[in-house]
């Protein structure tokens, strides 16, 4: 969303400043060169310079055993299944196996109940699991599921990580629809809810909100099989593309350029499939929301509620356009920018047309002159704040002749005329010192697009957003002598391994 780089950014150097507080920021690799991708400031930033990527072969012996230790004393699984994993040091093979995953290790302990495992088998079972860890779902999900069971959790994948009930059931009925007419299998329209009798406490979890059932998956494990299961069964995703009855399926499925998530799986299987995608995108472009967000609410005390989002056109754009540009498929994008031309001739997300604006620039996309004017006379309309002024200087970056000299020169005097007022309700009336850090931020960057010299003023601001801070130094010495007697603490010898599993002996 607009300006959650900067966000992340500002966030970061209060920290850097800071004497006395440090951050640990965790992602996964391939999500954090998807952000810089897709997110100029993050590119341009050095923010992780200190980046350290842990691999599981990283893991110390120590590492593992304690994983595998907490999960099974927070499991709380029976006392024969313990003894088990105790007898002869059974627990040192899970350890040193070449294999070893955390999510096998939540997996085989803290669902054990659910797999019907005997006590006599765990050991076996568990290395197993480990030996091929596909087939900790394979098995369930081919053998012991129900055809629309099935069906379910393949169509979830293209969902966001929470749907509604009934929006669930619509992605279902039309993907299991269409796969009982091509493959002849029956249908019967009680399926679904007796494939979430199946599915629920093993597969999928249920939540009861006041906005009605919400469904998401009830181990990420779970989602990783089924995203594998589609890429080496690829013709599943072509009948998920045709059958789609929400953009945000293809989006999932393509990868957001905003949110990686099927980057570079799933991605992959929609390019197979390009003419399948680039209808379902034409077909969807204008289709009901989805994705929910979390809403909170006091009535009288604080209630937790989901809603469905409403999701812009313009954010829609992102991901058609690039689709069109990845795969060079001109009549999707010229389809894209007339419906996009049409949406704005009734009105504008700005936060959202900002992002759209960037990703045309970084791409290097050719946008029809009616997109470019159309763009402009929405910006033009109500320039009431900061980041209308910066959506509007980006829209000039990307095509510096979209204004002529006169407007460019009414929109910067409107500028001119509202800047003291700006610096001043920022100086005396925001509390919070990342805000006044990025209306320094914003100034800067519009104060030069427009020539002015307003670096005195930035300066002052963020000064003032520094002395609010109340920054010092205490602490940075102690904390370093704890780190070193924290990494010390974890060169532990295989007794001490011992020991701790001893433990856990009843």
């Amino acid at each position: 969303n607009k300006n959650e780089d900067d966000a992340l950014l500002r966030f970061m150097d209060t920290v850097y400043r800071s004497r006395r507080t440090k951050l640990v920021l965790t992602t996964r690799e391939y999500i954090l060169a998807q952000a810089k991708g897709a997110y100029e400031k993050l590119a341009r930033s050095s923010f992780d310079l200190r980046k350290c990527v842990i691999d599981l072969q990283d893991y110390t012996r120590f590492h593992r055993a304690k994983i595998l230790y907490n999960h099974v004393w927070f499991a709380n699984i029976g006392p024969a299944y313990r003894a088990v994993l105790l007898d002869s040091k059974s627990y040192m093979k899970i350890v040193d196996h070449p294999n070893y995953n955390p999510r096998i290790i939540e997996w085989m302990t803290d669902y054990l109940e659910q797999q019907g495992i005997e006590p006599g088998n765990y050991v076996s079972a568990f290395l197993s699991s480990l030996d091929n860890p596909a087939k900790v779902w394979l098995h369930a999900f081919e053998k012991q599921l129900s055809n629309a069971g099935r069906h379910v959790l393949l169509v979830l994948v293209t969902l966001p990580e929470e749907v509604l009930f009934e929006d669930l059931e619509r992605a279902f009925m039309s993907f299991y629809g269409l796969r009982g007419r091509e493959h002849g299998f029956p249908i019967d329209l009680r399926d679904f809810r007796e494939a979430l009798k199946e599915l629920e406490g093993n597969f999928i979890e249920i939540n009861k909100y006041n906005s009605g059932l919400v469904v998401k998956f009830h181990n990420p494990s779970i989602l990783d099989f089924l995203v594998n299961y589609l890429v080496e069964n690829p013709d599943f995703a072509a009948e998920l593309l045709s059958s789609a009855i929400f953009f945000e399926q293809i989006s999932r499925l393509w990868g957001n350029p905003l949110d990686g998530w099927g980057v570079p799986r799933t991605r992959k299987l929609t390019q197979d499939f390009s003419d399948t995608l680039a209808e379902a995108v034409k077909r969807l472009l204008h289709a009901d929301d989805c994705r929910l967000i979390t809403v909170r609410v006091y009535q009288p005390k604080l209630c937790i509620d989901k809603h469905r989002e409403f999701v812009p056109l313009e954010t829609r754009a992102v991901t058609a356009l690039d689709i069109a540009h990845q795969l060079g498929v001109t009549d999707l994008a010229q389809f894209t920018f007339a419906r996009l031309e049409e949406h704005l001739a009734r009105g504008v997300d700005k936060a959202a047309l900002d992002v759209l604006i960037n990703q045309m620039r970084r791409k290097k996309m050719s946008v029809p002159p009616g997109v470019l004017e159309a763009m402009k006379m929405r910006l033009l309309e109500r320039l009431d704040d900061l980041d209308d002024y910066e959506v509007l200087c980006d829209l000039v970056n990307y095509s510096s002749g979209c204004l002529s000299e006169e407007e460019w020169e009414d929109v910067k005097e409107k500028f001119v005329s509202s800047y003291d007022g700006i610096v001043d309700s920022t100086y005396d009336g925001v509390s919070e010192p990342d805000e006044i850090r990025r209306v320094a931020d914003q100034l800067d960057s519009i104060g030069g697009q427009f020539d002015l010299d307003v670096g005195q003023d930035c300066e002052r601001l963020r000064d003032h957003a520094a002395e609010m801070e109340g920054e010092n130094s205490s602490g940075d010495d102690d904390y370093a002598g704890s780190w070193k007697d924290y990494a010390e603490a974890h060169h532990r010898t295989e007794e001490e391994i011992h020991a701790m599993f001893d433990s856990l002996r009843g």
